[in-house]
């Protein structure tokens, strides 16, 4: 094996061991209700009325504090994970 390759393996390890750790950060969020749904308002720029809202999903890790959806929806959509039977959506 070169050096070149040693690294790259070493690299992909690195990796799958990060997106390991994650996934199962995520498992442990859904049981304690780590995640909030929010709802941003969509607005008409011209008339300022609002037109609808968009859910957004948000993760506050105990030590890795916010957790940016762009790093933990692909983690979950790669998992498998179900998320249905897990969230809570409140109604208030």
């Amino acid at each position: 094996m070169t050096s070149r390759t040693l690294a790259e393996n070493s690299q992909m390890n690195v990796k799958a061991v990060a997106t390991q750790s994650l996934t199962e950060d995520l498992r442990h969020a859904l049981v304690r209700n780590e995640l909030t749904l929010v709802y941003q308002p969509i607005v008409n720029v011209k008339t300022g009325a609002i037109t609808g809202a968009e859910a957004l999903l948000r993760w506050t890790h105990p030590t890795r504090g916010s957790v940016s959806p762009d790093v933990f929806i692909p983690v979950a959509e790669d998992s498998s994970m179900e998320w249905g039977a897990k969230m809570r959506y409140p109604l208030d």
